[in-house]
């Protein structure tokens, strides 16, 4: 797969992140209580389930995909909101994306029927992308105590590269084989 085929590919799912969580903060505001971080991870999931079933067509996705990204944010949300006391130092948002990628990779993984080993080493990668896309969105974002949804576009840099390089390298793979 050349370079252009892969950016086009992947473009959606970085344009979701921040777009997703625009939509979150104005439709519902701030993460402020369990209530709100619910709502905003389902809208966010929705969104970025949506962008990421169709960056990874090639591996022939079920539409479980998209609801189940969805559902995961959801209930992923609140319970790392809570962990971390809706703070929002550094620390904090990393701790968050690390949570919230480990749950939601794994939530993902497993909609497609894979084995234990996929679905633990997905969560794992979405778990690390995630949580450095929150510290890298933390050291640039100039107001984090507005409790957004998910990482900016610096974060979804991050984020969609990690996840792409290692399709890519699945994918690779599989037509090697």
């Amino acid at each position: 797969m050349s370079f252009t085929q892969l950016l086009f590919r992947w473009v959606p799912t970085f344009l979701a992140f921040p777009l997703g969580g625009l939509l979150a903060t104005l439709a519902f505001g701030p993460i402020r209580d369990p209530l709100a971080a619910a709502v905003s991870g389902a809208n966010v999931g929705a969104l970025l389930g949506v962008a990421q079933w169709w960056a990874l067509r090639p591996l022939r996705l079920t539409f479980d995909w998209v609801w189940t990204t969805a559902l995961a944010l959801m209930i992923a949300s609140p319970i790392a909101w809570a962990l971390i006391n809706f703070s929002t130092t550094i620390v904090d948002l990393t701790i968050w994306g690390l949570i919230t990628g480990s749950i939601v990779g794994f939530a993902q993984s497993s909609s497609q029927r894979n084995p234990l080993r996929v679905n633990l080493m997905w969560s794992g990668i979405v778990s690390v992308a995630w949580g450095g896309a929150w510290f890298i969105s933390a050291n640039v974002i100039v107001d984090a105590d507005a409790n957004y949804a998910i990482f900016g576009s610096t974060g979804a840099i991050v984020a969609t590269s990690a996840m792409a390089f290692f399709v890519n390298r699945l994918l690779a793979r599989k037509e090697k084989s």
